[in-house]
């Protein structure tokens, strides 16, 4: 028992310990979240209910904060801070928003170099989605659309994304329309547009190719089936050949000869 009674004492003084030294670094100012492992270890593990100390901190100093980090554009530094509040996060907060914000206007600034589309796509979602959240809670929504000069760069960036990744596969002229006001509005984010238009580039290239080569294929199956339907001709089985006909014109509803041909072999059973 009073080995027992030794440990809590230790765990105690430890907590105690861990709890005074990350008081004292949160009364710091702008860098309170460079804190040292075991501080931030012993959040992680409920040691300290460090969570509730990180939200307890004004919003202006998470700002300040924030600004350092951008300043000092550092990925390793980003990752780390990330990585370390992600583990002790369990709630929303516009605190937890605004660093959301600042990290993806980070990686969306061009220290992501994506590999496809779907990638440099889902970083501009991301980019677009962490702004348009603050901002959704930050201002009314008159501004949004009668006072855009009052937002951020960032965040007008962020609402004209928005509307480029609401457009459908048919408006890619509306959608790159979009994505230029995007980077004018904002350009630090021109370099992930810019790739984004270029893997686009390549995505409307392999979807012309493809619907080429359907069609070359599929005037290759006319041909073919052309010569069946005068193949019946030839036997004077008329119906059959206009059954063929109408459904190969449902297949190739473009092609001319198809309806004077219906019409020529209507004359021979009406």
């Amino acid at each position: 028992m009073d080995e027992n009674r030794s440990v809590d004492t230790e765990n105690r003084t430890e907590r105690s310990g861990l709890l005074e030294q990350a008081q004292q670094l949160l009364k710091k100012g702008g860098e309170f979240l460079y804190l040292p492992e075991e501080i931030w270890q012993a959040g992680i593990s409920g040691l300290i209910p460090l969570e509730d100390m990180l939200l307890d901190v004004p919003i202006s100093q998470w700002l300040i904060m924030l600004t350092v980090l951008d300043s000092e554009k550092s990925s390793e530094k980003w990752q780390d801070v990330g990585s370390h509040l992600g583990q002790i996060r369990t709630r929303e907060d516009m605190r937890y928003d605004l660093f959301d914000m600042h990290m993806v206007n980070f990686w969306a600034s061009g220290v992501i170099e994506g590999d496809s589309t779907e990638s440099v796509e889902r970083l501009l979602r991301e980019f677009s989605e962490a702004n348009m959240r603050y901002a959704r809670k930050v201002y009314r929504e008159f501004v949004f659309t009668e006072a855009t000069g009052l937002l951020p760069g960032h965040i007008r960036a962020a609402a004209w994304v928005e509307k480029a990744l609401s457009c459908g596969l048919e408006e890619h002229e509306k959608k790159m329309d979009c994505l230029t006001h995007a980077a004018q509005e904002w350009p630090p984010i021109g370099k992930t547009i810019k790739s984004y238009a270029v893997f686009l580039g390549k995505d409307m290239e392999k979807v012309a190719k493809k619907a080429q080569e359907a069609t070359s294929e599929m005037s290759a199956i006319a041909i073919e089936v052309k010569k069946q339907i005068m193949s019946l001709i030839d036997g004077e089985l008329y119906a059959e050949a206009y059954a063929v006909t109408e459904q190969l014109q449902q297949l190739t509803p473009d092609d001319p000869d198809l309806e004077p041909l219906k019409a020529e072999l209507k004359t021979h059973f009406s």
